[in-house]
């Protein structure tokens, strides 16, 4: 017997469906057992006659008691049946104590859910109760809420109704629909039968009215639940599932899900007859799938129905008519039957939504004045507040598209029209062009594409023609934004050609991206539906976390995402935010198996037993910091070791660090934790564990920059404050106060200065404000009251002497010299405190953790000789004084500086998705240092020639004197932070290679080059001159790969390497046999650190402010100019 693959299977048996319409015949096959539409084409549907249930009632009205449960503690409420049409009527003959039961084993979680308002109660009943009250005359009626809630398909909006049936307000989840109005009714989509598919109807044993057929009816149903829950879910709705909703009652019998699907099989048939026609060919026809007309409760007389009303609605809905005018179309019957071929699925669904959708594009634009949010969208605002377009549609108001525009559109595209995701996909160029003898000037879809690549980003090029075509109708760009975030579903469809930027490989890694050819369709429209987001973030999603389009919708991610909002009791837009943020928690095994506990699963318990934080402590911590559901728990486990053993915080301490800082736990102990700890013992002359008496009083100080943050405000305060002569006393200062770190320099020198021209005396000021130090911890406006409200006969510093309760002394001035134990550390260099490798409270309790005499140890720490991987490093308190400029003391010596700084465009914020297109600049400022002459000011010009034939595009900027700026464009992938920043130190030593390489240079001249950064992360990398020489040493980046730690990702090779080899070259090393270089002579370069090489006050941190502002205009402009806006150079 020959067999067929099968979609083959089903378009045989579709293409012998039509040929039997036509001619009579009947063709039969041998498909399989399972209903589908081949199956009811073929042969009818399938026999099941003999479990048909007779007599069966019309089921009770049911009360969505899942939203109660999640949102609120009130009890469900039964109320009266309500039709479709709004209109509430009595139920003939409600069944007493039925049930409605969800089918999934899986799903059985969604029974107990939190409370996610405030008191997180676990309710889990499923049984229907009713309330009842006593009216005037004394008889018991059902006690009715007066609004309603119900799904709008055409906006995707969960609408809020009164009871006189106006719009109130619509919201995009269900739950915070429900937690605005908590006794409103939740009832059914318009479309969704009763019971849903999903779902099914159970009876009490003790009915003796319900057979035992009725009673067991259930074993018919596909036990694959999980999929048709997926398959049928709706936007917005988080954990409550259909079965939970309120369904009317409309008299009629409920079917069993194998006479749904002979219902449905007839209901396709019919369809097939009545759009079928040899003048076109459908578009959409395989996927008139069999399970969508089953999950809809389709029958023969909805689809007639359906079908005169949508020809009325699209031909003759302008009629004038008792009750006013109508929404409709004008279009011929000719038009008709071809939008009806094209786009058969619009049959399937509810007239009164398309009626509604119709309406909406051909309603006039809404007045600016009275919706100003409306002008946000129609202008292409960022940061437009969310609009209720079904609110603003009850007023009267939509697109502005004319009748004309909106029929012309239709035939053209009826996917418009679609209400949901799968059948939004518009034709592809080819169709246009040949089907429908389209075309489009190429200048004209460029343009477009430019100016709205923002709404067009992950969608699919369908939309990008359909923008095309209806600004040759004339619609204005006004109209087509707002059809863009007012219809989510027929305006814009997810794109399913991934696209080069994700496609692409890494050379750097020998690795390709995980990433389908092809992208899943329903896993986007899963996501688009859940969480609802556009398929810009979708794109962006799958941008950050490439493993997302191989993700099953029905098995992956809707099990991990009702698992993570369930047990960490979240709402649906924290969801949101969660995901957008990291998408890789949706690759988080939320689901346990066999009995062993899921990755989630481990998480919590790590954190609620083994950290003792509560449930509401872990839910905060995972909104601040997502990626805590992903990290190791060998990994969690060492940071909690290293705060309570290394620097001695308790558990509580730990708690709530993890608590209000949840980022600490993502940190690097040995590159990030551990150096920070080492700078304040060292600048402080504290030890390691009353530096763990600050991370405990304000855990965010370890989350500042070393090098842009601790660093130049503990320097600043040692030159500004002459009370402090020694570092203990600085140490003192941070300890009683360690919020002061937190604060920008800007506030601390404006303080000083306020008081100094109070007093008229700079030593007094630093005096009151080191007496009381939580001065500098206080908002401007507060301490700005409280130096304006002091008394004429009060003098200053007893007005602003601090208060004795509730404060602790100021531990007494101990110098580290003088305690039994000095700290010392065991750094990876030792030349920099940036990799430490352990922190030890003493050399003796070093040389017993390394297995070495403590005479061995001190021996190793003075002689500054390797041990066990790393150097001994004493940690003695001394002032940081910041490294001044070089100046040339020979006529043949040059000193170069340059400054470099970077910066992107558009920054990540917490409420938007990650992974978003970006663009990036480059600020760089060339300094000769002094002494100045004609000579050095030769190779300023020159460096700045060289620069504008290497960098690209540049951007005209300001100079003066020796000073020259350079800002310039970032020309390359992938941009970020951290390669924008790596790539401008590699442009700088580049155009040192080609200064120092030119023949006509004076071989006899001394270069001193010194780089600074302003990145921590290019300091780190680059900071060490022995390793950054041993690196550039390497002449393949696979061979320099193999010598690094940690993930090669996070080393940016592209870059790295040729600066490494490049840094390698100008400071004379050899160069390995393969290479084609030299190796210069004369010149000397370093990588440093920005505050290294600036003064550390008001003035050098407004230098370097100013240069990072600089690098962010010109990513700004960039990504502007790549939007197609008109914009000015910065």
């Amino acid at each position: 017997m020959m067999t067929f693959s099968p979609r083959l299977r089903v378009r045989l048996a579709i293409l012998c469906s039509l040929m039997s319409l036509q001619s009579g015949l009947v063709f039969s096959f041998h498909l399989d057992a399972r209903p589908s539409v081949a199956l009811a084409l073929a042969r009818g549907g399938p026999d099941l006659h003999s479990g048909r249930i007779s007599g069966a009632r019309p089921p009770p009205v049911l009360k969505g008691t899942g939203a109660r449960a999640l949102l609120a503690t009130t009890e469900a409420v039964e109320p009266s049946a309500a039709s479709r049409r709004r209109k509430t009527r009595k139920d003939p003959s409600p069944k007493q104590g039925a049930k409605v039961k969800n089918k999934s084993s899986k799903t059985k979680a969604k029974r107990k859910r939190s409370n996610n308002a405030a008191k997180k109660t676990k309710k889990s009943s499923t049984t229907i109760r009713t309330k009842h009250k006593k009216s005037g005359d004394g008889s018991v009626v059902d006690d009715v809420s007066p609004t309603i809630i119900r799904f709008s398909r055409v906006f995707q909006r969960h609408v809020v109704y009164d009871e006189s049936g106006r719009v109130v307000q619509s919201f995009l989840f269900v739950d915070e629909a429900a937690s605005k109005y908590p006794t409103a009714r939740i009832l059914a989509p318009l479309d969704v039968p009763f019971p849903p598919p999903s779902c099914t109807l159970l009876y009490n044993e003790d009915d003796a009215n319900a057979t035992t057929a009725t009673r067991s009816r259930d074993r018919y149903i596909d036990t694959n639940v999980e999929e048709e829950e997926c398959r049928t879910s709706i936007a917005g709705m988080g954990l409550l599932t259909l079965c939970e909703l309120e369904y009317p009652a409309d008299g009629s019998d409920v079917l069993g899900p194998m006479e749904r699907y002979e219902q449905a099989n007839l209901a396709l048939r019919r369809l097939l007859e009545l759009v079928s026609s040899a003048d076109y060919a459908p578009r959409h026809f395989f996927q008139l799938d069999i399970r969508r007309f089953a999950s809809r409760g389709l029958t023969v007389d909805r689809i007639e129905e359906n079908h005169a009303r949508i020809v009325d609605l699209l031909s003759k809905g302008r009629v004038e008519s008792k009750r006013g005018r109508r929404a409709g179309l004008d279009l011929d019957e000719s038009d008709v039957k071809f939008v009806l071929s094209n786009f058969p699925q619009i049959c399937m669904y509810n007239c009164d939504e398309l009626e509604t959708l119709i309406r909406f594009l051909t309603s006039p634009l809404p007045p600016h004045e009275k919706y100003p949010s409306v002008v946000l969208v129609a202008i292409g605002a960022e940061k437009a507040q969310e609009v209720d377009w079904p609110h603003i549609a009850s007023k009267g108001f939509g697109a502005g598209l004319t009748i004309k525009q909106a029929g012309l559109a239709i035939r053209m595209m009826p996917e418009l029209l679609a209400l949901h995701y799968e059948d939004s996909r518009k034709p592809s160029q080819l169709y246009l062009f040949q089907e429908m003898k389209l075309r489009f000037p190429q200048d004209q879809i460029a343009k477009v594409s430019t100016t709205a690549k923002d709404l067009l980003e992950g969608s699919d090029s369908g939309d990008l023609y359909l923008m095309v075509y209806l600004l040759s109708l004339g619609v204005s760009w006004q109209s087509i934004r707002i059809l863009c975030n007012a219809l989510p579903v027929g305006s814009l469809s997810c794109a399913l050609d991934p696209g080069w930027d994700l496609i692409q490989s890494r050379p750097e890694n020998k690795l390709k991206r995980p990433i389908r050819k092809k992208l899943k369709q329903s896993a986007n429209d899963y996501l688009r539906q859940r969480l609802q987001v556009r398929p810009a973030e979708v794109h962006k999603m799958i941008r950050t976390h490439s493993r997302l389009s191989t993700y099953d919708p029905c098995n992956k991610v809707m099990p991990t995402l009702d698992a993570i909002q369930n047990k960490l009791g979240l709402t649906s837009e924290q969801v949101r935010t969660l995901v957008l943020r990291s998408p890789s928690v949706i690759g988080v095994e939320a689901v346990s198996i066999a009995g062993q506990l899921s990755t989630l699963d481990q998480r919590l318990h790590f954190f609620q037993n083994e950290v003792g934080m509560s449930l509401d402590d872990v839910r905060a911590a995972v909104l601040k910091q997502p990626s805590l559901l992903k990290y190791g728990l060998d990994s969690l486990r060492s940071k909690v070791d290293f705060f309570e053993h290394e620097i001695g915080l308790s558990s509580d301490a730990i708690a709530k660090l993890a608590t209000s800082a949840p980022a600490l736990l993502g940190c690097s102990i040995r590159n990030n934790l551990r150096p920070k700890v080492a700078v304040l013992m060292k600048l402080g002359s504290l030890s390691q564990f009353e530096v763990g008496e600050m991370v405990a009083v304000s855990p965010h100080i370890l989350l500042l920059s070393q090098k842009n943050k601790i660093e130049p405000m503990l320097s600043y305060i040692i030159n500004e404050f002459d009370e402090i002569d020694n570092p203990r006393q600085l140490g003192d200062l941070i300890l009683h106060t360690p919020h002061i770190l937190r604060q920008s320099l800007q506030t601390v020198a404006y303080k000083i200065d306020l008081l100094a021209e109070r007093l008229g005396d700079r030593p007094g000021a630093t005096s009151i404000l080191r007496d009381n130090p939580s001065l500098l911890v206080v908002a401007k406006s507060v301490f700005n009251c409280r130096v304006e409200n002091c008394p004429v006969d009060e003098a200053l510093s007893v007005r602003l002497r601090p208060s004795r309760r509730g404060t602790r002394d100021l531990r007494p001035a101990i110098s580290a010299e003088d305690l039994e134990e000095r700290p010392v550390l065991l750094s990876q260099h030792s030349d920099q405190l940036s990799t430490i490798l352990k922190l030890y409270r003493s050399i003796k309790h070093a040389s017993l953790d390394l297995g070495i005499t403590e005479s061995k140890a001190t021996q190793a720490l003075r002689k500054k000789m390797p041990v066990k991987g790393g150097y001994l490093v004493n940690v003695d308190g001394r002032p940081l004084n910041p490294l001044q400029n070089i100046s040339a003391n020979q006529e043949s010596q040059v000193s170069i500086s340059f400054f470099c700084s970077a910066n992107v465009f558009p920054e990540d914020r917490s409420y938007t998705a990650v992974g978003a297109a970006r663009s990036g600049g480059l600020a760089i400022q060339v300094r000769i240092e002094p002494p100045v002459s004609s000579n050095s000011l030769r190779y300023l010009s020159k460096i700045l020639t060289l620069a504008n034939s290497i960098i690209g595009i540049r951007l005209t900027n300001a100079s003066k004197g020796n000073e020259r700026n350079i800002v310039a464009v970032y020309p390359i992938t992938r941009a970020s932070q951290h390669r924008c920043s790596l790539y401008a130190c590699l442009i700088v030593l580049r155009v040192v290679e080609e200064l120092r390489g030119d023949q006509d240079d004076d071989k006899l001249t001394s270069f001193d080059i010194k780089v600074h950064t302003d990145s921590n992360y290019v300091w780190k990398l680059c900071g060490s001159r022995d390793r950054l020489m041993e690196l550039g040493s390497y002449y393949t980046s696979t061979e320099m790969s193999e010598n690094l730690e940690g993930p090669r990702a996070s080393f940016n090779l592209d870059i790295y390497h040729p600066l490494a080899r490049i840094f390698s070259r100008l400071n004379g090393q050899s160069e390995p046999p393969k290479s084609k270089f030299r190796a210069m002579e004369n010149t000397n370069v370093e990588i440093l650190h920005t505050f290294d090489g600036i003064p550390l006050d008001a003035k050098g941190f407004k230098f370097v402010k100013g240069l990072k502002s600089q690098a962010g205009k010109a990513a700004r402009w960039q990504h502007e100019r790549e939007h197609g806006k008109v914009v000015f150079g910065p």
